[in-house]
């Protein structure tokens, strides 16, 4: 669907989300890995440059949060390894990885810190951060502090996934506890989120492997759905229009309708090699918006620029018409993906220079 006036990006990515027409689809793809590399070719402000139409924020880090240890792994941005120091989970450090993985009874769970971000300068900063990007009309994604996943990926990295699998059938009061704990701080930020004035709340967890869920749908429905609705309820008691994105690699279509369900907008990031975006749209219509799609785990480090812009064009042509559509990749792209397939994947998009 297609209108006529030119839109700006958040006035874009709004529609988008109520299926109503916009000038073009709306674009996001982090630049992180590139934006030296756009940079020295003159590019001083390539989002702007290439029309990303989001921005996502997060809860701004204080040095001492961001600081990395000397044999830290290399695990993305400062908000993540941020994230990592506030649950005290180290990942590089055998007898620090998983902090609660010798939890043995509920005294155990209830004296770990769970962080909530309640330092009013914190607030102030992100709250600056989305005034900032709605004075330049761009739509606002809000991420909460978490360890990959906002319930069960932060869970199993407190616990360790087999203590955290075992728990959920041999010793269910620990593990409902330790569920409960992780979902109250979640509530108590999306919220903080909510009241900031984000567009859009970020949820999720990693379900899906590349062919199957990786817990099933039975187990996600009992331990992880009514938790996530929660978690929902708490963002939209703050503001009732604020959209909520659920992001998990993988397939999940056994549960996509309860996502739907229980209040989620958005899918993120819908990889096709692991489930059909058209069978998706397919099946759940226009209740749900798809945010990626675009490309394997292989076309954009791997693939030349024709491919890239060939299955940009397909989604578009199978997916876009009906709009709720945000174009994007549907994996992280890392420091191997050439120059070359980025600038296609945009100018497929025809959202360079709009």
């Amino acid at each position: 669907m297609v209108c006529n006036g030119r839109m700006n990006s958040r006035e874009r990515v709004l529609a988008a989300l109520r299926a109503e027409p916009t000038d073009r689809l709306p674009v996001y793809l982090d630049l992180g890995p590139f934006r030296e590399q756009f940079r020295q070719m003159g590019i001083e402000d390539p989002e702007a440059h290439f029309g990303v139409d989001l921005r996502k924020i997060w809860f701004a880090p204080w040095a001492e949060q961001t600081r990395r240890e000397p044999d830290a792994p290399r695990i993305g941005n400062e908000q993540q390894a941020a994230n990592y120091r506030m649950w005290g989970y180290y990942p590089q450090r055998i007898d620090r990885r998983n902090p609660l993985i010798r939890a043995a009874c509920a005294d155990d769970i209830e004296a770990y810190h769970f962080p909530v971000v309640e330092a009013q300068g914190d607030i102030s900063r992100l709250r600056e951060a989305v005034a900032s990007a709605h004075e330049r009309s761009l739509a606002v994604a809000g991420q909460i502090p978490h360890l990959g996943g906002v319930v069960f990926e932060t869970a199993y990295r407190l616990r360790g996934l087999d203590n955290l699998l075992e728990d959920l059938r041999l010793r269910p009061a620990l593990a409902s506890l330790l569920l409960e704990r992780i979902t109250d701080a979640a509530c108590a930020n999306v919220a903080l989120l909510a009241t900031c004035g984000v567009d859009i709340v970020v949820l999720g967890d990693d379900i899906g492997t590349p062919t199957s869920m990786l817990i099933s749908p039975q187990m996600w429905r009992e331990w992880l759905k009514p938790r996530l609705a929660r978690i929902i309820d708490a963002a939209r008691r703050v503001n009732p229009q604020v959209a909520v994105a659920y992001h998990s690699d993988g397939f999940y279509m056994p549960v996509i309708g309860d996502l739907i369900e229980i209040g989620v907008d958005i899918l993120n990031p819908v990889q096709p090699d692991c489930m059909d975006p058209a069978a998706v749209r397919d099946r759940f219509g226009d209740a749900v918006t798809l945010w990626g799609t675009v490309g394997s785990a292989t076309l954009l480090p791997f693939g030349e620029p024709e491919a890239v812009e060939r299955e940009v064009r397909l989604r578009m042509e199978t997916l876009g018409g009906r709009g709720r559509l945000i174009l994007g990749p549907a994996y992280d792209l890392e420091d191997n993906v050439p120059v070359r397939n980025v600038l296609a994947f945009f100018e497929a998009c025809g959202s360079t220079g709009a």
